[in-house]
């Protein structure tokens, strides 16, 4: 029998392909955590309350130099995170979207939801590892 851990699974084919860069996560503190063991950077949230339009600007628009999102279970996903995530695939076409192993029959939250939501408005699919 196998076990498919996806934060170790996408952590492990990062290493396999050599990845150096930045990455911005829409995963559990735990994933980012093993992430930020391993070796790779992965973009600090913003902590905060969005409140006006220029709040929601500061928060979603970003010129940090992200070349991998991954998608996996949020607890904590916000409108702006996925407003930021949406940001960062459409500025850069190289930018790798990856999504973890979650289960997509979940009907309500899931990373399935957050990774239908880009596909429609970006025309990407992730790679799942």
């Amino acid at each position: 029998h196998e076990i498919v851990h996806p934060a170790q699974t996408i952590c492990d084919h990062l290493k396999s392909i050599q990845f150096d860069g930045l990455i911005f996560c829409l995963t559990s503190e735990a994933f980012k955590s093993l992430l930020r063991d391993a070796g790779f950077d992965v973009v600090e949230e913003l902590v905060g309350y969005v409140e006006t339009l220029d709040d929601l600007r500061a928060v979603i628009n970003s010129d940090d130099p992200v070349k991998a999102v991954i998608i996996d279970v949020d607890f904590n996903l916000t409108a702006s995170k996925l407003m930021r995530a949406h940001g960062y695939l459409k500025k850069n076409p190289e930018c790798l979207f990856i999504g973890g192993a979650a289960d997509t029959l979940i009907t309500v939250g899931g990373k399935d939801v957050i990774e239908r939501t880009l596909h429609l408005n970006l025309s990407r699919r992730q790679f799942v590892k």
